[in-house]
Formats: C-alpha cells, sequence, structure tokens
C-alpha cells in the first residue's frame, strides 16, 4: 500500500466513524417522529456505531477495522429501512444501499465493497424468510429480493473495478515519484561529485602555479 493509499483511507475511516453516530441521531429521530418506540432503535443503532469505533479505534489502518465500518455502515441502512416498515418511503429508503455502497468504494478497496454487497444481500435473503416486512412492506417477495441481489452485484462490480483501477494508478503514481526522486538523487550526487572533482583539480593547479612561482624566485 503507498503512503498516499494509506492517508486516503485514514482519512475516509476518520470521517465515516463520526457519520455513522450521526445515523444513530437520525433513526432516533425517524422512529419519533414515526410514533414508534424510538429507545430499542437508538439502543441498537448506538450499538452498531460502537462495534465500528471499537474496530476503528484498536487498529485506525488495518482492513479489518474498514471491513468492519462497511458492515455496520449496511446494518444502519437496514435499521433505517425496518424504522420505515409500513410506510410509502420503505421502498425508497432501499436506494441508501446503493449510496452506502458507492461512499464505501472511496476507501478503493475492493474487498471493502464487497463486505458491503454480501451483506446487503444476506440482509435481503434472511429477512424475506424470518421478516420479511422489515424488507418490502407487501410482505415476503423472493423475485424481488433476487432482483435487488443482481442490481448490488451490478454496482458492487463496477465499484470494485474502480477502486481496483485506482490503486494501480497510486502505484503507479508512488513507482514513478520513487523514480523521478532516485534520478533526482542521482543528479545530485553527480553534481557534487563533479564539485569534489573541480575543487580538487583547482587545489592541485593553485599547488602546481605555487611550485612554479618558487622556482622563479629560486632562479632569480
Amino acid at each position: 500500500m503507498t503512503q498516499d493509499l494509506k492517508t486516503l483511507r485514514d482519512t475516509v475511516s476518520k470521517l465515516l466513524v463520526p457519520f455513522l453516530w450521526l445515523h444513530v441521531a437520525l433513526v432516533t429521530l425517524v422512529a419519533w417522529m414515526l410514533g414508534k418506540n424510538a429507545v430499542p432503535v437508538c439502543l441498537m443503532a448506538a450499538s452498531v456505531a460502537l462495534v465500528a469505533t471499537a474496530a476503528w479505534a484498536s487498529a485506525p489502518s488495518s482492513r479489518t477495522s474498514r471491513l468492519t465500518i462497511a458492515v455496520t455502515f449496511i446494518g444502519m441502512a437496514s435499521i433505517l429501512l425496518a424504522d420505515c416498515q409500513g410506510t410509502e418511503c420503505q421502498i425508497d429508503i432501499h436506494m441508501y444501499y446503493f449510496v452506502a455502497m458507492a461512499i464505501l468504494a472511496i476507501y478503493c478497496d475492493w474487498q471493502v465493497v464487497l463486505a458491503a454487497a454480501a451483506a446487503t444481500i444476506l440482509h435481503h435473503l434472511v429477512l424475506n424468510f424470518v421478516a420479511p416486512d422489515l424488507v418490502f412492506s407487501g410482505g415476503s417477495d423472493l423475485r424481488r429480493v433476487l432482483l435487488h441481489a443482481v442490481v448490488v452485484i451490478l454496482e458492487a462490480g463496477a465499484l470494485m473495478w474502480m477502486g481496483h483501477r485506482i490503486t494501480t494508478l497510486f502505484a503507479a503514481s508512488a513507482q514513478y515519484l520513487a523514480q523521478v526522486q532516485a534520478a533526482s538523487q542521482a543528479a545530485a550526487d553527480a553534481r557534487a561529485e563533479l564539485d569534489a572533482q573541480r575543487e580538487i583539480a583547482d587545489r592541485e593547479r593553485q599547488a602546481r602555479l605555487a611550485e612554479v612561482a618558487r622556482q622563479i624566485r629560486t632562479v632569480l
């Protein structure tokens, strides 16, 4: 991993962890506005945010923390979806999964996108049989789940490819910069060597002139 890529990923994590905590307030507010008991929603969302925070705090630059943040982000989207159960906007909230994956793609880490996609598909598939109303207002609908899965896979594939290309460009840029720095250092070393040789030549010339002058004085 190049230093620039590491800096980018660290910055994304520093932004996403507080963003997850903002979701705690968001899902709590949505539950309250819809007339639901906001306390369990708030506690569940806070627990999800706490898991991401703990993973990030223990190893800020690790892939584990990035994967944890990715899965908890999808978890927050799922809590928001459950918040809107039975409302007109429930189906619209599904778009937030795609938003979450797009945001996570900023990591430029294909495994993060893959984890988010897998968590999204698994959530829809499992709840379609366990608690279908938390996914779609009309109850169980396997065909719709499969359709969403296909869309998620297509988006994930595009984002993973894009992340891989950007990572490759980061590596190529770092390699080119290293070559430029090496060439610059080599040029600086060559200039220093040339200056040293010139200094030696000047001292030798001055010594020869001094010797000639001494010999002239001796003859005279």
